[in-house]
């Protein structure tokens, strides 16, 4: 259930997904932070944690875990806005978005899962996973909210 989720959600689609409340997009940026290593590797963990927030907020609803913001799309603009307070323009905040490879995320979220001890279709460790993260404070738990 957790791997079809995962592959259901696509990495990509952040950016088409359709926020559940009107949603600013982020201001235009030019200037420019030359660190591009740094962007690509905040850019992969944001679809990692993304894509596992995502799956967390659909199985774990009924236990009050929702996606923080209301929306994949809302995340993506705070992401950027995130990037551009470091430097980065859009540009380069696009770009290290769209690089994103689907399956590497799509692995990484499994692992991510498996290594904290979630297995397919048990619903109640990935709650428990969640509600952990969220407590934490981690760049997953501030994905999510209750």
């Amino acid at each position: 259930m957790i791997r079809r989720s995962l592959a259901a959600l696509g990495l990509a689609g952040l950016a088409a997904c359709t926020p559940a409340e009107p949603v600013e997009p982020p201001r235009k940026l030019t200037s420019t932070n030359a660190d591009t290593r740094s962007l690509r590797a905040a850019a992969f963990q944001f679809a990692r944690d993304s894509a596992v927030a995502q799956v967390i907020a659909d199985v774990c609803a009924d236990e009050g875990l929702r996606l923080r913001g209301g929306s994949p799309r809302a995340q993506l603009f705070a992401f950027v806005r995130k990037m551009q307070a470091l430097g980065y323009s859009d540009e380069q905040t696009r770009d290290a978005i769209l690089r994103l490879d689907q399956d590497d995320g799509g692995r990484a979220a499994i692992r991510y899962l498996q290594a904290r001890g979630v297995s397919p279709g048990d619903k109640d460790r990935l709650c428990l996973v969640g509600r952990s993260e969220l407590a934490q404070g981690t760049s997953l738990g501030r994905l999510l909210a209750r």
